[in-house]
């Protein structure tokens, strides 16, 4: 894959994830959280071993242990399960906003645990980022009154995306002897294993045919298909390039409302919208000559 093709993945999985809070706001009305991240991760898991069985491709499973489980447990089962947990209290908007504070974490945590250099670049990209997913959804946050709810369900979230942070430096860093496909399809299928107890205490006659719909969207497309792209993306480019994905949720979550909801488009979503781009071009340092940035093992 060529660095220009990784721009085209990046907006493709912005795409595929922007759908990811409709399907868990819609399974949360019946189900726990963990049978949601159970199922989203067991049917992702299932895509993700047979494209790897048709490469003829081996999961090598016992040499990876390791790598798998940490993974799947800081990227997966518990990002999941907390985004799933909060998704009774908070609404899609609100979710979103909060979602973007991925790179934010990415940063951070390069700075002040990892002592890693950041560039300026990075640093204003991110702020220039949140602000505009909070413009995006500036409806969304005056909605909210803040019940104790609430404020557990945010703190949950924001655990979340600490640890989708801290998982994609992690694989950037110690996992790049394994094929993105096979950290991929190892990794969900170890989360989905952490999480397996919860079939025994699940009612599934909850299940109709629009909650069976959500969780196979959540593990067909936000996981399967999404993972594939995702662990070549984080392989391939710095983790701060791959945590990136995460700002353009809001941007396709406004056009897909705007076409197929009707939903109004007002002044300030355009504004949030143009301002998360341009914390893109900081963010990815794009130009005509180049699309990222060099990769220097201190750089992130």
């Amino acid at each position: 894959m060529n660095k220009n093709s990784n721009l085209f993945v990046l907006i493709f999985l912005g795409i595929l994830w922007s759908t990811f809070a409709v399907f868990t706001k819609v399974s949360a009305e019946v189900l726990s959280p963990f049978f949601i991240s159970f199922s989203r991760l067991a049917i992702g898991g299932a895509l993700l071993l047979a494209a790897l069985l048709l490469r003829r491709k081996k999961l090598f499973f016992r040499k990876n242990f390791k790598q798998y489980f940490i993974v799947g447990f800081f990227n997966s089962a518990l990002p999941f399960t907390l985004f799933a947990l909060s998704a009774k209290a908070l609404d899609s908007g609100v979710v979103s906003i909060l979602d973007g504070t991925v790179p934010m974490f990415e940063v951070l945590i390069s700075i002040f645990i990892l002592r890693r250099h950041v560039d300026k670049n990075a640093i204003w990209g991110v702020i220039f980022g949140i602000i505009g997913i909070v413009i995006t959804s500036y409806g969304n946050i005056t909605s909210l009154d803040l019940a104790l709810v609430q404020i557990i369900s945010i703190i949950a979230i924001l655990v979340a995306t600490s640890s989708y942070a801290a998982a994609s430096l992690y694989i950037n860093s110690n996992c790049k002897h394994i094929e993105p496909m096979t950290m991929a399809s190892g990794s969900v299928l170890s989360a989905a294993l952490i999480l397996s107890p919860c079939i025994f205490f699940t009612n599934f006659e909850v299940i109709d045919v629009k909650v069976a719909s959500s969780l196979f969207g959540l593990g067909f497309l936000c996981t399967g298909i999404a993972y594939i792209f995702y662990f070549k993306l984080t392989a391939e480019e710095s983790p701060r390039v791959a945590v990136s994905v995460v700002l353009l949720i809001p941007v396709f979550g406004t056009i897909f409302g705007a076409i197929f909801l009707g939903e109004a488009v007002g002044v300030a979503k355009i504004i949030g919208c143009i301002t998360i781009l341009a914390s893109m071009k900081f963010i990815l340092n794009l130009s005509r000559q180049n699309f990222f940035k060099s990769k220097e093992a201190h750089i992130v």
